[in-house]
């Protein structure tokens, strides 16, 4: 049998819910394929991080997919209390799955009281943060656009973005 019809047969769900840590592989080898026709794909959980403040985080929806070299990440923060002694600095989140190999827009994010009009998601060295498009320039979420909207905001964030990791281990 070729690995294609195994697949065809194959089930990756496990009562209608997400897999962890689901790695395809091929012919009984112990690392997903790279370099042939079936490129490697593996599932998992993530812990968002916030930069300071506090937030609840429900694990089942922070989660991540890979497949190849291109990782998707989604994740729900509630209760986010960014602490009003960092009210000028950005509001950020870090521990990504797997690290980054360029910086760029990698999706679309919301963001409930809040000051601003949040719309992306911009990937830099591991570090994500909010933005929203102004008539000139762009203008990120700051601490200080949460507190003064009631401090219980939540976040929802999805995105895609490259990596240059080789091992098919998360590091979140």
């Amino acid at each position: 049998d070729s690995i294609m019809s195994q697949l065809r047969t194959a089930s990756i769900k496990h009562k209608d819910s997400l897999v962890p840590n689901l790695t395809l592989k091929a012919n009984g080898t112990t690392e997903p394929p790279t370099g042939g026709a079936l490129v490697g794909y593996k599932q998992g959980l993530w812990t968002p991080v916030p930069g300071t403040g506090t937030c609840t985080i429900l694990p089942e929806r922070s989660i991540w997919s890979r497949t190849g070299n291109v990782v998707t990440i989604w994740a729900y923060l509630s209760e986010i209390d960014p602490q009003s002694n960092s009210a000028g600095t950005a509001y950020i989140v870090t521990g990504i799955p797997y690290n980054n190999s360029a910086s760029g827009l990698i999706g679309p994010c919301m963001v409930t009281k809040c000051g601003k009009g949040v719309t992306s998601t911009y990937l830099d060295s591991g570090t994500l943060y909010f933005y929203q498009s102004t008539a000139s320039s762009w203008d990120s979420l700051k601490h200080a656009d949460i507190t003064s909207a009631g401090s219980d905001g939540q976040l929802y964030l999805q995105g895609s973005y490259v990596t240059d990791d080789t091992t098919w281990q998360p590091i979140n």
